[in-house]
């Protein structure tokens, strides 16, 4: 079988063209870009001006570009062997506007704190093409996973995106039932693919070997958490602990290959002068950053766990439950699902999720900062990368506000979180071991 191979996405700056847009009965190009939506992530980059690295003028100015230019590479899918048109995707509803869209404000944020001292703009726009198309083909296969695919289907799907993540190349769908379908894989693929052509230029250009082979490394751990919790939707296996959730099937949180992408445009600028104390410093600030990223996965679980049940999809409020006997796996779904979200909020596993989940953002924030005073003060801006971290938290909330009523609820869930959380006894052992392996080992 023939590969599909990316090995240089074309990344320039163009001027803006209008797209001829199918109206839908659903429309997938506006939905979520309201004004509200728009005046949010503005009140957001105005809060962010305080920081040196993310000046108002200048976040809007970058973000106008990274739309414009993004928004050009993805109806370039139209020329790509197999793969599906961007205006199609979207039509069919298999990817709205607003999801590549939210990957690049988010990545835009994010890639700004780490990147604006060392790194050119034109380099600082290529991370951010990177982190929207993980965000954006990410994205699309699991919509086309969650809907479409088989297990077997989706987990063969997600063998190939590793392909497409660590090589450049993957295997095109050419057979099988729906045309439609396989095409907008091909297209989640060939996105996904853009990213190792942006680093694979860096490696040529300058040597990332480390960075590089972070990025390698968590994406595998990525897909294996992700393989670990389609396995799991199958229903023929027991229910993992939550200490194997914590420990591996967590890993399917995008925070490691996220950061890594930033981290190969430091190591890039560097120019071979990275030390050991900078590559020390450097775990440090990504280890917390994952951190924050795992601790959204908890929280997604919570916003999530009505969907998750109908579903069959692994959930850490219900393994908690299942493990603490207060719910048999074999009864989940016999029972009408808001009752059982109901009582899984009154025996407290919900407050039990959030604990955990607070416990690993203040950690993730303490890591960021050890780290940065260990040797990055004069490379990275801490006070917005922190500012990210919290904004993060925040994006994962909102959507509990939107659907929970309960004042008392809502407020346990939203508040700051602090140092001095105290986690019941069986999730405090799990915790404890799992802070063990949150320490890099020193280079």
């Amino acid at each position: 079988m023939e590969k599909c191979k990316v090995l240089n996405p074309k990344v320039e700056v163009l001027p803006k063209e209008s797209i001829n847009i199918i109206v839908t009965k659903k429309n997938y190009w506006k939905e979520g870009l309201n004004s509200l939506y728009k005046l949010s992530a503005f009140a957001i980059l105005a809060f962010l001006n305080k920081n040196e690295s993310t000046r108002l003028r200048r976040s809007i100015a970058m973000l106008h570009k990274i739309i414009t230019t993004y928004e050009r590479m993805l109806r370039g899918l139209s020329e790509r062997p197999y793969c599906l048109s961007y205006q199609e995707i979207v039509n069919y509803g298999f990817m709205k506007r607003k999801h590549w869209m939210y990957a690049a404000y988010m990545s835009l944020i994010s890639s700004l704190p780490l990147l604006y001292k060392l790194c050119k703009e034109d380099d600082i726009l290529q991370a951010i093409v990177a982190k929207t198309s993980f965000g954006a083909g990410v994205k699309l296969l699991d919509n086309l996973n969650d809907y479409y695919h088989s297990i077997e289907d989706a987990i063969y799907s997600l063998r190939n995106l590793l392909s497409a993540y660590i090589s450049g190349c993957y295997e095109p769908k050419v057979n099988g039932n729906n045309k439609i379908i396989r095409m907008a894989e091909n297209s989640a693929l060939d996105i996904s693919a853009w990213i190792y052509g942006i680093l694979n230029v860096l490696r040529l250009e300058n040597k990332i070997d480390t960075t590089f082979d972070w990025y390698v490394n968590d994406a595998k751990k990525l897909i294996m958490g992700q393989i670990e919790s389609l396995i799991h939707k199958k229903g023929n296996d027991e229910a993992p602990t939550i200490k194997n959730y914590i420990e591996r099937i967590i890993e399917k949180s995008i925070g490691d290959v996220w950061i890594d992408i930033d981290l190969c445009f430091i190591e890039s600028a560097m120019k071979g002068s990275m030390t050991s104390k900078l590559i020390n410093s450097l775990m440090l600030l990504k280890s917390g950053i994952s951190m924050v990223f795992k601790a959204t996965i908890l929280y997604d679980d919570i916003v999530d766990i009505y969907e998750d049940i109908k579903s069959n999809s692994i959930n850490s409020m219900l393994l908690l439950s299942i493990e603490r006997g207060l719910i048999r796996q074999n009864t989940v779904n016999e029972v009408n699902v808001k009752e059982l979200v109901n009582f899984l909020i009154s025996s407290g596993i919900l407050k039990d999720i959030v604990k955990l989940g607070d416990i690993m953002h203040t950690t993730g924030i303490e890591l960021i900062r050890k780290g940065i005073k260990e040797g990055l003060e004069d490379i990275v801006d801490e006070s917005a990368i922190i500012d990210f971290c919290n904004i993060m938290r925040l994006f994962v909330v909102r959507k509990f506000l939107i659907r929970e009523k309960d004042v008392s609820l809502t407020w346990h869930f939203i508040r700051c979180p602090k140092n001095n959380i105290k986690l019941p006894n069986d999730l405090e052992e799990v915790w404890n071991n799992y802070q063990k392996h949150l320490i890099p080992v020193p280079a």
